[in-house]
């Protein structure tokens, strides 16, 4: 009997039960398919570099015509020029881009949250940032 109430409560429980799956940020390099929405990535130091937000508003920057926050990963002095942090295949991403709100802020470190990706705009990857 107490098997057949598991399965039924597994039956019946709702497939976002099962879908909240955490990616590590590195997997965000080399992307072959956009993520689906909803997707969530954890923003673990790289490389024993910290993660942060640099953001702009539209028109502070004449390369971007529209507002948003950038993750950057901050590589160190010393893990940049010290032989022994070197890393030979840096981590790289395609520009992925937070959405601008009044809570963000240029330098806002963000190494231990984690980030949902929310849509394609202006070309590029959006996420919202969730703790």
């Amino acid at each position: 009997m107490i098997t057949i109430s598991a399965i039924l409560l597994l039956v019946l429980m709702p497939q976002s039960a099962f879908a909240d799956n955490i990616y590590p940020f590195k997997s965000l390099s080399n992307l072959r398919e956009v993520p689906k929405i909803g997707d969530t990535y954890k923003l673990d130091p790289v490389d024993q570099a910290s993660i942060e937000l640099v953001c702009w508003d539209k028109g502070e920057s004449d390369y971007r015509s529209f507002s948003a926050c950038e993750i950057v990963v901050n590589y160190s002095e010393k893990a940049l020029y010290d032989p022994c942090f070197q890393v030979t295949n840096r981590f790289s991403t395609p520009p992925i881009y937070v959405e601008l709100n009044n809570n963000r802020f240029s330098g806002l470190h963000v190494s231990g949250m984690k980030i949902k990706f929310k849509e394609i705009k202006y070309g590029n990857l959006f996420f919202e940032l969730i703790k």
